[in-house]
């Protein structure tokens, strides 16, 4: 069980700043400033360096930080399995992104609560950057993403392999097939925020072509995909998602597919959680059992 001090430590890795850190831990900034001193001397090490007024984590605070997260995570799992043990509820805690949460998931996690009729399932749906965040904390037990994340940081598996398309609606000036993204670069393009798997992946793979979103005539940036495919069929501008997300305005005629043969492809959606955390065999088998559709 981590002491005040070293939940102390972790929130000014979390804020990197001792006010702010105080302020979350509702006690005093000396008290923040006396925990790291204590924290420094035990260790023998310094964990923080001041730049100006600016908080920056050294080599061994980093260290100390994966290592007290990773106790922090195994608690959190040992207290809910000794709480389940004794016939407490079970509770599974997941988080997706967004294109996931509206599109992918819904019949993957109906079964799984068919499968498992005395658990409770919390589902958090949010940006790839503050799920990365959550799954670091313990917050969750796994996150079905579609962004990029370090993969020397997590364990694996694929969800989905999902086609990532441009679309417009029926009326837009481009045409149907083009041949290099230099050739839509005229066009206004509508995106997903910064910190989105959506946009992540877009400028990956716009950035292997040689380009990036500022090339684009106009950028439109928008944080919810059901209001980006709207104003794209409404005739503004053109969208980059998965496939998933924009059938159903395709079927209906209220988009097109414009085919951009050197940026169309096919990418993973992955399931992913932390690595070499107690009872992280427990997590993978749940994983695999009912969020991984190759193996359903």
């Amino acid at each position: 069980m981590l002491d005040e001090r070293t939940t102390t430590f972790l929130m000014v890795c979390e804020k990197m700043n001792y006010t702010r850190a105080a302020e979350a831990l509702h006690i005093t900034q000396p008290a923040v400033s006396r925990h790291i001193r204590f924290l420094e001397g035990y260790y023998d090490v310094k964990l923080f360096t001041m730049d100006g007024k600016k908080v920056c984590l050294t080599d061994e605070g980093r260290l100390l930080r994966e290592a007290l997260i990773k106790m922090d995570n195994d608690e959190r799992s040992l207290k809910e399995k000794l709480r389940i043990s004794s016939g407490g509820m079970i509770s599974l805690k997941l988080g997706v992104t967004l294109t996931v949460g509206e599109f992918m998931i819904a019949d993957t996690v109906a079964q799984y609560k068919i499968s498992n009729p005395g658990t409770s399932v919390c589902m958090k749906v949010s940006n790839t950057a503050e799920l990365l965040a959550d799954l670091r904390k313990g917050d969750i037990h796994f996150a079905v993403l579609e962004g990029n994340y370090p993969k020397n940081e997590f364990d694996s598996v694929v969800f989905a392999d999902e086609p990532f398309i441009c679309v417009a609606a029926p009326g837009h000036p481009a045409p149907a097939k083009i041949s290099s993204i230099k050739d839509l670069t005229g066009y206004e393009l509508v995106v997903r925020e910064r910190g989105s798997g959506t946009r992540d992946i877009l400028e990956n793979a716009l950035a292997v072509s040689g380009f990036s979103i500022d090339d684009f005539a106009d950028v439109i940036e928008i944080q919810n995909m059901n209001a980006i495919k709207n104003i794209v069929a409404a005739g503004c501008g053109m969208t980059f998602l998965y496939r998933a997300a924009a059938e159903d305005m395709i079927n209906a005629g209220r988009l097109r597919r414009i085919a951009v043969s050197d940026i169309d492809t096919t990418h993973e959606i992955s399931v992913i959680w932390n690595r070499d955390m107690l009872f992280s065999e427990d997590v993978a088998a749940i994983v695999k059992r009912f969020f991984c559709r190759s193996a359903s």
